[in-house]
C-alpha cells in the first residue's frame, strides 16, 4: 500500500507488482571455444622463454614448461605471470578439470596438477580436459598428448582455437 499526500488530504493507493520468472541460465552462459583443434608442442630442452616453446592463448595466458627447474619442476606454468612453475597454483589464470564441453555443467575445476590423474601431469595424457582462462572467462577443449619425464620438460597438447 501506498500512502499519498496533496495539500491536506492523504489518499489510499494499492500498487500491484507482478514478477515474471526468471531465467535461471540467466549469467552462466560461457564463452565456449568452438574453433579448429590446433596442436601445440614444446621440445625436451626447448628454453621457455622463447616465443616458440609458448602457447599464447590469449595476452594473459602463456603456458610454457621448464626445464629440470629447482622448484616446480615438471608442471606447467604460465610465463605471463609466473616465473617457475608452482605446483599447487600453476598455470596462474587458469582452471582446469576433466571432461568435455558436453558435462561442462557438471564439471568441477581446480589448479592443473589437482585435476591430473593422481596429481601427477603425466598421468593426464589422453585424458579429455577443460582449461578455462579465468580473466578472459573462456573454455577450451585441450588433451595432452605427451608429457617428457626426467626433468627434460618437453609436453604436447592439442586444444580449441576460438574459430
Amino acid at each position: 500500500m501506498v500512502r499519498a499526500s496533496s495539500g491536506g488530504s492523504t489518499d489510499d493507493s494499492t500498487i500491484t507488482i507482478t514478477l515474471t520468472d526468471v531465467d535461471e541460465n540467466a549469467g552462466s552462459s560461457r564463452t565456449l571455444w568452438q574453433g579448429a583443434i590446433i596442436t601445440f608442442s614444446k621440445p625436451n630442452g626447448g628454453d621457455p622463454n622463447d616465443e616458440a616453446n609458448q602457447d599464447r592463448i590469449t595476452d594473459r595466458v602463456w603456458i610454457t614448461r621448464g626445464n629440470n627447474t629447482p622448484t616446480g619442476q615438471g608442471q606447467i606454468y604460465n610465463i605471463v605471470s609466473e616465473n617457475v612453475a608452482s605446483d599447487n597454483t600453476s598455470p596462474a589464470g587458469t582452471a582446469w578439470a576433466q571432461g568435455e564441453y558436453a558435462t561442462i555443467d557438471d564439471l568441477t575445476f581446480t589448479s592443473f596438477r589437482d585435476a591430473a590423474p593422481g596429481q601427477k601431469p603425466k598421468n593426464a595424457v589422453g585424458i579429455p580436459m577443460v582449461l578455462h582462462l579465468v580473466e578472459d572467462d573462456v573454455y577450451i577443449e585441450i588433451k595432452i598428448t605427451s608429457w617428457a619425464t626426467g626433468k627434460q620438460g618437453g609436453f604436447a597438447y592439442e586444444r580449441r582455437t576460438a574459430e
